[in-house]
């Protein structure tokens, strides 16, 4: 009797886990992209940083984007070449952890006052989500292998409009502390 009393707590236990185990909905992977600059605003003459970034709370397999290069009027665009590999990381995104991935980043310079818009880029790939295996105890649970599935997703940048302006004026005390002019 009492060889047989463990045995069925035992059982018991991995009964009541594998119907307290929560069920894996079949859920979309969040996937999204964000177009990130480093001013709310460009002068003449100066130059900028801006960032394409990928977020998703899946593995991203194969991402795919339809703008190739960046061209814009009255503006200089340089891309920056990089190993994207290397900025795959982890970011906080309001309150959540994200994978995250630099796609592109550019060095935007106006040569004109006007308002700059960046295009919509646009992604597409397969994101790799892992189902937990139905396991009958929470001990045989580190060796049952995860099941994987991939999703197709798609996502796009909005529009950004960069106003460019001039070089703000020095005020006179400015002027007097950096000693350009003298009364």
């Amino acid at each position: 009797m009492k060889a047989t009393k463990p045995a069925i707590i035992a059982l018991f236990l991995s009964i009541l886990w594998s119907y307290t185990l929560p069920l894996v909905a079949q859920k979309k992977p969040i996937f999204f992209a964000r177009t990130i600059v480093e001013k709310p605003a460009l002068i003449k003459g100066d130059s900028m940083l801006v960032s394409i970034v990928l977020y998703s709370d899946a593995d991203l397999q194969q991402i795919r984007c339809n703008t190739l290069t960046l061209k814009l009027k009255n503006a200089t665009v340089r891309r920056l070449n990089f190993n994207r590999n290397e900025t795959l990381g982890l970011r906080n995104y309001k309150g959540q952890a994200f994978n995250s991935l630099i796609w592109a980043e550019y060095i935007i310079s106006a040569n004109e006052i006007t308002t700059l818009v960046l295009p919509s880029f646009k992604f597409e790939g397969i994101a790799r989500t892992y189902i937990p295996a139905q396991q009958g105890s929470p001990f045989l649970g580190w060796w049952i292998p995860q099941e994987t599935k991939d999703i197709r997703i798609k996502t796009a940048t909005e529009k950004v409009k960069i106003p460019v302006i001039y070089k703000p004026q020095k005020t006179t005390k400015e002027l007097l502390q950096s000693k350009e002019l003298t009364l």
